[in-house]
């Protein structure tokens, strides 16, 4: 299951964000918790109780605690770099200033939704923090690569061959044996 927060002191952004947020992940087969918070002083009090999200959607201009001030806490005094934030405007400007608390993504309001929702499915997607009860790892040569981490893995051990490789090495091999015999029964008819 995936933690988020939404973090906004609008209530209907609040409930935009929830309802978009709850479509992508249902759309993506993701069991997902989903908490608003209406200022960031009361999510701050959250964290401090212990609480911890796997993702935050965190409005940058705000009544109470805007969502720098926030991004501040998580990153420098929590020192916490594990939960990803994607802080949310309606202003410019704030771009460079979003690095310092490295950011994950950053969404502008006003929403296009089709757009919204693609975003959040792409953050889903890549927050590697994702319960996904089915395996996703596939073999490639020496490599295995997760699709929900993100890693590539080298193998130390070859991996098993399927029977077919099996086979067409037997098959192989004896072609190689004829061959070695054949030169063998050569070398000795030109010695006689």
């Amino acid at each position: 299951m995936i933690r988020i927060a939404v973090v906004d002191d609008e209530l209907p952004v609040c409930d935009a964000l929830n309802e978009i947020i709850e479509e992508a992940a249902a759309k993506l087969s993701i069991r997902s918790e989903i908490d608003c918070f209406r200022s960031g002083d009361e999510f701050i009090r959250q964290l401090d109780n212990g609480n911890e999200y796997h993702l935050i959607f965190l409005d940058i201009e705000m009544q109470n605690g805007n969502g720098l001030d926030v991004g501040y806490y998580i990153r420098e005094v929590q020192n916490n770099y594990s939960e990803q934030i994607v802080f949310v405007t309606g202003k410019s400007g704030y771009e460079s200033r979003l690095f310092e608390y490295q950011p994950f993504y950053f969404i502008t309001k006003p929403f296009n939704m089709e757009e919204l929702l693609l975003r959040i499915e792409a953050v889903l997607r890549r927050s590697g923090a994702l319960d996904s009860e089915e395996v996703s790892i596939f073999n490639i040569g020496d490599y295995n690569f997760d699709c929900n981490k993100q890693t590539l893995q080298y193998l130390e051990q070859e991996p098993e061959k399927p029977e077919k490789n099996r086979k067409d090495f037997k098959s192989n091999q004896e072609k190689k044996e004829k061959l070695d015999l054949f030169e063998y029964d050569w070398l000795e008819d030109e010695d006689e």
